[in-house]
């Protein structure tokens, strides 16, 4: 877990800009280091099966690629080289860069402190509104990248001051192997990791990340499959699943949901999200509605941003559902959107603006409203608060035994006398 700090400085690090943390995270030359014991070795890929006929086929994620010899899968960062699938992207950074825990959406995870954000080329999905397109939807031979061992990534984020590791910018899901073999380090050097993804990842690697992931940041990017196939390349099913496995393997998480005007801000739609997210996963998850802006397939003139209003709507919608933890994102003027208030008695407890959060009445120690003393969930520098669950699914109602209908009688028609069974005859 992170380094215990005093409570006047429990925030204080939240004020740091990510240019300031730049100057301590110039990278020294990787270490000598080799790959830790039992690690992945760099290059070689999990997560794949041979078929029958000799095809490759990875099962990282739901796409299932089979991708033939010399070729690579849809992420671009999984390629099949001499009979087997490798990772291109194991231990390349194209990003490495220090900034506030809360420009990832986890606003319950904490606060204030800062985290190394490492991301790779390649990703799962193909967003058409992808912030991050020039390294996400680029290929990892093309994408300028360093090599960060996972040793070598402990030892950055230590110089810089970090209490964590972020695993974001591109989805981390391509570079799964690197992340699970960082986060064990993490751990043991007292570090603590987290994970911002799309969540298109198929189970079984996922429980293997949530053994060791501290906490995630999914982006549940609309509510229907037609916006998923038609804008991400996804699939809303393959997500929701995702995200039931990381609920059920008790693992911290806060839900993004990022607004695109004319595409899934219908509130109709948000509402169903939010009623799904209250059933499946409880009225303590903290749910993000961020402003879209133009950018790459999506630009301007024919894409404007999201504005304020319909983000605090929206927030609006998801009290309404059930839902005790809703903010407004990427709006650096907005506080009360940004403000984590008690559920109990409604103070605010931790304010925020842009990137910095200041610390009203939480008593990190506790972990309660200090107004009240109603406990927070979340992920604290004192030890975790875990949500409250999802209320239990009614069960199915058994439908009563119908007994069949008596034949319709012909108008007119009289009773007739009921006709009674002859005795069975006597045995001679």
């Amino acid at each position: 877990m992170a380094t215990r700090t005093t409570r006047r400085g429990f925030f204080r690090g939240a004020g740091r800009s990510a240019a300031g943390f730049a100057a301590a995270l110039a990278l020294a030359p990787p270490s000598s280091h080799g790959v830790a014991e039992g690690a992945q070795p760099a290059g070689k890929a999990r997560y794949w099966n041979k078929l029958e006929d000799g095809t490759l086929q990875c099962v990282l994620c739901p796409h299932a690629c089979n991708i033939p010899a010399g070729r690579s899968g849809q992420c671009r960062a999984r390629a099949a080289r001499d009979d087997k699938i490798v990772s291109l992207v194991y231990g390349q950074a194209a990003v490495v860069k220090a900034e506030p825990i809360e420009r990832h959406g986890l606003f319950h995870v904490h606060p204030g402190t800062s985290v190394l954000t490492m991301g790779t080329a390649g990703c799962v999905l193909a967003c058409k509104y992808c912030s991050t397109y020039t390294v996400s939807q680029g290929d990892p031979e093309n994408v300028e990248a360093q090599a960060v061992s996972p040793e070598h990534a402990i030892e950055s984020a230590q110089q810089a001051g970090c209490a964590g590791i972020a695993f974001g910018v591109n989805d981390p899901v391509v570079q799964l192997e690197y992340v699970i073999d960082t986060a064990k380090l993490a751990r043991e050097a007292g570090l603590y990791t987290m994970a911002h993804t799309s969540g298109f990842i198929n189970p079984e690697p996922l429980k293997e990340a949530c053994a060791v992931i501290d906490a995630f940041n999914v982006d549940l990017k609309g509510f229907t499959e037609s916006f998923y196939r038609s804008v991400t390349g996804g699939k809303l099913a393959a997500v929701q699943a995702a995200i039931e496995t990381i609920r059920e393997q008790d693992v911290w998480m806060e839900i993004t949901n990022l607004v695109v005007p004319g595409q899934n801000d219908k509130t109709t739609y948000v509402t169903k999200m939010c009623e799904w997210i209250l059933g499946t996963c409880g009225p303590d998850i903290p749910l993000h509605f961020a402003a879209f802006f133009p950018r790459y397939r999506f630009a301007a003139p024919a894409y404007s941003a999201t504005k304020a209003d319909v983000l605090r709507d929206l927030r609006k919608e998801a009290y309404k559902a059930g839902l005790r933890f809703a903010y407004v994102g990427n709006v650096p003027t907005e506080r009360a959107g940004q403000t984590t208030y008690c559920p109990k008695c409604l103070q605010p407890i931790i304010e925020r603006l842009g990137y910095e959060a200041r610390n009203v009445a939480f008593n990190s120690k506790s972990r309660r409203c200090m107004a009240c003393n109603c406990e927070i969930p979340g992920v604290w520098s004192t030890g975790v608060v875990k949500p409250t669950p999802p209320p239990p699914r009614p069960e199915p109602e058994k439908k009563a035994e119908e007994k069949p209908a008596a034949p319709a009688k012909k108008p007119g028609a009289k009773p007739s006398a009921k006709k009674e069974q002859p005795a069975p005859a006597a045995k001679k």
